[in-house]
């Protein structure tokens, strides 16, 4: 099974509670303590809600993919590496996969 989006927040949020300075990401640089981890747990709760709320609405995945995906990159493009803009859509996807339970 898929994790959920609010899995992933959760985690995030016990790992912070560790102490350490450095963090090796599975992509991209070394990042130093952990302001970063708040800017995914935002993302990620958003992303979840808003898509959810998409689905409630009865909205189509590409119907939730075009109003969700937009928002979310006018909301966090300036905060994420370049290429954000182009996962948006696919984690819309996903995670309208995980609510509607397709």
């Amino acid at each position: 099974a898929e994790v959920a989006p609010n899995e992933w927040a959760r985690t995030l949020e016990a790992v912070e509670k560790l102490d350490f300075d450095h963090v090796i990401p599975g992509h991209g640089e070394v990042m130093r303590g952990k302001d970063h981890f708040a800017l995914w747990e935002d993302y990620l709760r958003d992303l979840m809600a808003e898509t959810a709320k998409a689905y409630a609405e009865g909205a189509s995945r590409e119907e939730a993919r075009k109003r969700v995906a937009p928002w979310l990159t006018n909301k966090y493009a300036s905060r994420f590496a370049e290429d954000f803009p182009a996962a948006v859509g696919g984690n819309v996807e996903r995670v309208y996969g995980i609510v509607s339970g397709d």
